[in-house]
This record gives C-alpha cells, structure tokens and sequence, in this order.
C-alpha cells in the first residue's frame, strides 16, 4: 500500500496539537531560549573580556562571566540535542497525554553518539549526491529519511538504521518525495513571513530581541510537527513493512531498545 500523505500529516498535526507535543514544545522553547540568551551572554563576556568590538545581536545577553555563559552554552546545546530522541520516541509511540520516563532515557549517549556520526555521513552523501546532477542528493534524503527514527526507537548504530530506512522505504519513495516538499513548501512560506518580519522589526526600530524571541514561537512547533509527521510516516509504513531483518522482531514502538 502507498503512504497515505493526507494520513500522515493529519496525525501529525493531532500529536503536535496534543497535550504532549505542547508539553514538548514548551520544553523547546525553554532550552531554546537558554541556548540562545548563552550564545548573547558568551558573545558580551567574550567582547567585555578582550576589549574586542561587539558583533552580532545581544539584546537578551545576561551579564555572566565568560566561564558561566560558556558552560550554559555547552549545556543548552546538549539538550537541543537531546530533545529530538525524546520528541521522536514520544511521537513514535503516538503518546498524546505525557511524555512517558522512559523516552527520556535507555540509550541516550549510544543515541546521540550514532546521531552525530551519522548525521555527518548522511550530510557528506548527501551532499555529494547534489552536487551529482541533484537527483541522487535527492533520492538519498527521503531513502534514509527515518535513519534517525531507526537510532532512537529501536537502538540501531546509524550503520543499521541506514540500511534498515533503505528497505523501509522501497516502493514509497515517490510517495515520500511528495510529503517531504509539502513540508518544505510550508517551511519555505515560514521563511518568507520571518523575512518580512525581519524588515518590519528593522524599520519599525523595534528591539532585535523581539524578533528573536517571535521567531522561536513560530519555529519550533513548525520543527515538531515536522518530527511528527516522520513518525507518523514511519509508523505508516512499518504496518506494512513488518520486520526488516528477515526475522522476528522483538522491539515495539513503545519501548526504545537499549543497547548492552
């Protein structure tokens, strides 16, 4: 059976719009916000502390020692980074209530370890595919468009979990393409509005903090339903896929595997 694309994005705007995708959203917004008053606050301690010349927006810097801003920027940095296992997991599991505590551990640093190789080796193939005539960048990014669902979910090293979107995806890739360019369609036209903002903040004299903090608003529930719609996707056609190794699976979309 094709993917159904009205299917997907229907349930994927059902688990943003539910009470735990607001829970996560609201836990983006947080860690966001913190990552992005640490990267002021860093630039400020840094200039402050070498004499050099401010660059860049700091209207929502704190004023915290260099070693302070830093260390906050490290750590709100490892969170957006481990947000999306959390969101992917819950979303996978098509929790709509809470975010359940064992989404939020078992397996987090092999995770995350095989969500930074791999997203390194994805982009370079991926990459290199754009450059050939575009088409094979192209055909890569939706052939292990659930790579990162595959690591999360079922604990697969990002080797696997290419392999295993690869086969996940034969015989829908079309299908995929489609649902992939509405996404992109609706991330452009978000582009566009934050544009137009941007010039609307910069005429008006309005404070760029403004805009930073609207942006945030906007963006990440855009961000999550897009997560959501993968994992819809996913859930979609792993109905009809069954098992991908060619013996009984023993991992379920509620409990992610931890790796030994």
């Amino acid at each position: 059976m094709s993917l159904p694309i009205g299917t997907a994005l229907k349930d994927g705007f059902a688990k943003t719009a539910s009470r735990a995708g607001a829970i996560l959203i609201a836990a983006y917004l947080v860690v966001n916000g913190v990552y992005l008053v640490s990267v002021m606050s860093t630039i400020r301690a840094y200039a402050a502390q070498n004499g050099a010349p401010m660059t860049g927006a700091t209207g929502l810097a704190l004023d915290l020692p260099l070693s302070v801003a830093g260390a906050l920027l490290a750590l709100s940095g490892v969170l957006l980074l481990y947000l999306p296992i959390v969101t992917i997991r819950t979303f996978v599991a098509d929790e709509r209530q809470s975010v359940r505590s064992e989404h939020l551990t078992g397996g987090v640093l092999f995770a995350l370890l095989n969500l930074v190789v791999g997203g390194i080796v994805y982009g370079i193939a991926v990459f290199i595919g754009l450059v050939l005539l575009v088409v094979p960048g192209v055909f890569l990014m939706v052939a292990l468009a659930f790579m990162q669902v595959f690591i999360v979910v079922e604990g697969d090293n990002f080797v696997a979990a290419m392999r295993k979107s690869w086969r996940l995806t034969e015989g829908d890739r079309f299908a995929l393409f489609a649902l992939g360019a509405v996404i992109v369609g609706l991330s452009f036209a978000l582009w566009i509005v934050l544009t137009i903002g941007s010039f609307v903040v910069a005429f008006a004299g309005i404070s760029q903090a403004v805009l930073s903090v609207a942006q945030l608003v906007i963006t990440i529930p855009v961000s999550l339903y897009t997560l959501a719609v993968l994992a819809s996707a996913f859930n979609l056609l792993r109905g009809d896929a069954g098992d991908l190794d060619g013996g009984e699976s023993t991992t379920t979309p509620d409990t992610p595997s931890t790796p030994a």
